[in-house]
């Protein structure tokens, strides 16, 4: 994970528009954060990406036996 963000964040330094997505499958949940207690490297590169241009999106999914649906 923390290279796939360093590689979103310097290409958004290159100009292009970049992404993080996370698929929320609990239905109380409506946002995430890294969990700093065990993997503090990448709860540091996500601030870092966020504040650099990256965007975070945070989608709701309903999970099925044999679909996952984005609401």
């Amino acid at each position: 994970g923390v290279k796939h963000l360093q590689e979103l964040k310097e290409a958004t330094k290159n100009g292009y528009e970049c992404y993080i997505l996370f698929a929320i499958t609990m239905p109380s949940v409506v946002k995430v954060y890294p969990n700093r207690n065990t993997h503090p490297e990448f709860a540091d590169e996500f601030e870092s990406a966020v504040n650099n241009g990256v965007k975070a999106i945070y989608l709701p999914c309903e999970v099925m036996p044999d679909s996952v649906v984005a609401k």
